[in-house]
Order: C-alpha cells, then sequence, then structure tokens
C-alpha cells in the first residue's frame, strides 16, 4: 500500500486485545508501516445477518455466539493434531481471503488464534505472493489445531511450545520465542496511590481486582463479598452483562468496558483471574501478584498448569476462602516475584525480522 511496509493482523473477538498489542509493537519497530488489524469473522458470509437484522428488526450477535462455539471447539480437540493441506479450497472464506490479499499486496499476515491461517497460506500459495505468514501463540500451552508446517513462522512463549511444534514436523528455525503482547498503557498507568486516589478507595487496605467475563462466578462474588472489610474489591466483566448484574447484585464494585482496564490493575495489588493468557501476562509485566480463578476450557487448564508455581491457587470457592483470609503472607510475596517478568521479549521485533 503506497509503497510501505503492509502488516495484515487476522484476530478474533477473543483474542482482539492481544492484536492490539501486537500492533503496537509492530510500529514500535516500524513506525511507518501499515498495520491492520482484520476480523476473521471477515472471511464469512454476512447475508444470514442482513436478512435477519433488516428483515425482521433484530440485533444478532454472531460474533460472540461464533467466538464461544469457536473456544469450545477448539478445547474439545486440544491434543488432536490435524493434517494440515496447501490445497486452495473453493469456498467463501478462501475467496474473501484472496480479495483481501489482492487489496491490500501484504509483505505480512500475522494470525493469532485459529481463525484464517489456513486460508492465508493457500491463497498466498495460489497467487504466488511473496507475502511471509507468522503466527503468534498467545497461550502458554499449544492447541495444536493451530500447527500448520506451511507458515514460515510461529512465535510461542516457552520451550514447551516451541518442542511440541517441532515434535510435529515444524522446523525449529522457524520458531521463536517472545512474550505474550500486552499493551504499553498497563505499565504506563499512573501510580497507584494517584489512582487510590481518584478511585477513592482506602489506601489502608489490598486491592484486590477479579477479571470476571463469566456470569458462572456467583460463587466468586459471593465469597469476595464476605470480604469487603479486608480488601478493596473491584471486578471488571467487559462487555459482559449477566457478570455485571451479578457483581452488582453482590455489592462489589463492577465496571463494565467502559472503564479502562490498564486504571484497574494500576490501582490492584492482587489480580484474581481465570488463566486466561493476556490477563495473566498483563499482571505479571505489572508485577501484581496472580490468584488463579476455576479455568473454563481445556487450553486454560494447560495454562493453569504451566503457571502453578508462580500463582495462587484461588480454582474454586473454598481456596479463594483460604487466599482471602491468610492474605498477606510473605509466601504470596515470594510467589508475586517470581511471576514478574524480568525481561521482555518482544513479539513485535520477532515478526519484524520476517520482513
Amino acid at each position: 500500500m503506497q509503497n510501505k511496509t503492509t502488516v495484515l493482523i487476522f484476530t478474533d473477538a477473543v483474542r482482539a486485545l492481544s492484536a492490539s498489542a501486537v500492533k503496537e509493537q509492530i510500529l514500535e519497530e516500524l513506525a511507518d508501516a501499515v498495520v491492520i488489524i482484520i476480523d476473521d469473522l471477515e472471511l464469512h458470509a454476512d447475508a444470514v445477518r442482513d436478512y435477519i437484522e433488516n428483515v425482521f428488526k433484530l440485533k444478532v450477535n454472531f460474533e460472540k455466539n461464533r467466538a464461544v462455539r469457536e473456544e469450545r471447539r477448539l478445547a474439545r480437540k486440544i491434543d488432536e493434531t490435524p493434517k494440515s493441506t496447501n490445497a486452495y479450497k473453493l469456498q467463501n472464506s478462501y475467496k474473501k481471503m484472496e480479495n483481501i490479499f489482492n487489496r491490500y499486496t501484504p509483505d505480512l499476515v500475522v494470525t493469532i488464534g485459529y481463525g484464517a491461517f489456513n486460508e492465508a497460506v493457500a491463497v498466498r500459495d495460489k497467487l504466488g505472493a511473496k507475502t511471509r505468514i507468522a503466527s503468534v501463540i498467545d497461550d502458554y500451552a499449544l492447541n495444536r489445531q493451530l500447527i500448520n508446517t506451511y507458515i514460515d513462522a510461529y512465535v510461542v512463549e516457552n520451550m514447551a511450545v516451541k518442542t511440541t511444534l517441532v515434535n510435529n514436523y515444524v522446523k525449529e528455525g522457524r520458531i521463536t520465542l517472545a512474550d505474550i503482547p500486552v499493551r504499553k498503557s498497563f505499565v504506563e498507568a499512573p501510580p497507584q496511590a494517584k489512582v487510590l486516589d481518584d478511585m477513592r478507595l482506602e489506601k489502608k487496605l489490598p486491592t484486590l481486582l477479579s477479571v470476571a467475563f463469566e456470569e458462572k462466578g456467583d460463587a466468586q462474588f459471593e465469597t469476595l463479598a464476605a470480604y469487603k472489610d479486608k480488601f478493596n474489591i473491584l471486578v471488571y466483566t467487559g462487555m459482559n452483562r449477566a457478570a455485571y448484574s451479578q457483581a452488582v447484585g453482590a455489592s462489589l464494585a463492577a465496571y463494565n468496558e467502559g472503564t479502562s482496564i490498564e486504571t484497574l490493575y494500576a490501582a490492584a495489588d492482587v489480580v484474581l483471574t481465570p488463566p486466561n493468557s493476556y490477563f495473566v501476562a498483563a499482571a505479571r509485566e505489572t508485577g501484581k501478584l496472580i490468584a488463579l480463578w476455576e479455568p473454563s476450557s481445556a487450553i486454560e487448564r494447560r495454562n493453569a498448569a504451566f503457571l502453578a508455581g508462580i500463582t495462587a491457587d484461588c480454582s474454586d470457592r473454598h481456596r479463594l476462602t483460604r487466599f482471602l483470609r491468610h492474605y498477606p503472607d510473605e509466601k504470596f510475596e515470594a510467589v508475586r516475584k517470581l511471576s514478574a517478568l524480568t525481561s521482555v521479549r518482544s513479539v513485535g521485533k520477532e515478526l519484524v525480522k520476517l520482513l
């Protein structure tokens, strides 16, 4: 595009924050590059949505429904190794990918998650394009459905993921290590004391932030509510209205997507989160004590196993109660220090090397 280096990042709603961080890191390395994030839903037909919304005047949230189905599908097949194919398929999603390639003539395509790498590889080879294709694995464990030996490069978080890829015939030279990408705004947030003042929170109490996107958190919210005299308790629910209502119903301070989650992290001493790699990585980069809530998928269970030595186990209400009762404790401070990242290996820097 206009003689500038063009990078396309394909993602889905579940990994939108990771995609934003990858874009930020690439632009740090190539300030004049054109970096475009494309939701992989753009590869699928919108005719049904248009029909339902225009004819029946109903709002259809296909993005949320598809993201949930995709996560469940991937979680069920976490240990299956697929047979990747490089054959071009005459399907609508492949045709749309071809149109995207012709429109942007990308120098680099980055896929995060499952969404678009098969289409990108097939279309690149069909067109004979010189585009490089990279997959960013933004988890501490590997879902083997993400393996495709035709991808030019993988960027992964740890040696265990790299070893699994090598054992499944991905050439070692195509795999590089980097930290799970997190937006700079987390570490550039105002000091904790200022945020506590701005939010009118009690400075003498430790602050616990619960990252809660699922409405099945009743047990967690009820447990947290019992310790409001010991902690400032904040709950971030993103766009999940049911979880927001449950948190408010438990008399907790709840925040939705209208509030900067970076600000809430700045206020927190403890981040209570499911083993979602992005929110764990953000806590590690900001030096918070990480308390892990119950995993909701197979990949989160793998993440939790990897993080077991550097996080507090709060995976049910009994373990959470024990944590709340005994915090603060020297052993928790030791866990916090172990979890903190001592060096940052930039995903963006590794991706730019492909250009």
